[in-house]
């Protein structure tokens, strides 16, 4: 019996809240990716179907090419896939450059999911005008 009542005290206040339409607090998530030249981590909330804040970035040229690199998320919608702005990181050989209080609403529909994506930008330099890009597994919305 006392467990019982454990878990009904527990359930209780989450279906109170549900029932008032108050929102649940936002999930948070990250992922890491990296390519030739590049690194980016990233951090975010999912703030219901078809929002993303507290979006953060930490981005890292890992080559000495005089290529810029970025970041970006790759966001999932009923419409495909849109990219977020993206966030340079200009400082060369070996340095981070970091992006913090981020937001992003989607106007196509709720998000499905999110690809944290990468690349050291050719254009102008040395890589004949062609990025070189990688996206990190595909990471679930969970109010989708």
């Amino acid at each position: 019996m006392m467990k019982l009542l454990r878990r009904v005290s527990v359930i209780a206040p989450v279906a109170g809240v549900l029932a008032l339409g108050l929102a649940l607090p936002a999930l948070a998530d990250s992922g890491v990716v990296s390519t030739t030249g590049a690194y980016a981590a990233a951090s975010w909330d999912w703030s219901g179907d078809n929002k993303l804040i507290n979006v953060s970035y930490s981005i890292q040229d890992t080559a000495c090419d005089d290529n810029p690199v970025f970041a970006q998320l790759l966001v999932q919608t009923n419409s495909g896939r849109v990219g977020t702005t993206k966030r340079y990181n200009y400082n060369g050989c070996g340095n981070w450059q970091g992006y913090s209080g981020l937001s992003f609403t989607s106007n196509n529909g709720p998000i499905h999911g999110v690809y944290v994506y990468v690349c050291t930008d050719g254009y102008p330099h040395g890589l004949g005008g062609g990025d070189v890009c990688a996206a990190s597994g595909y990471i679930n919305n969970p109010n989708d």
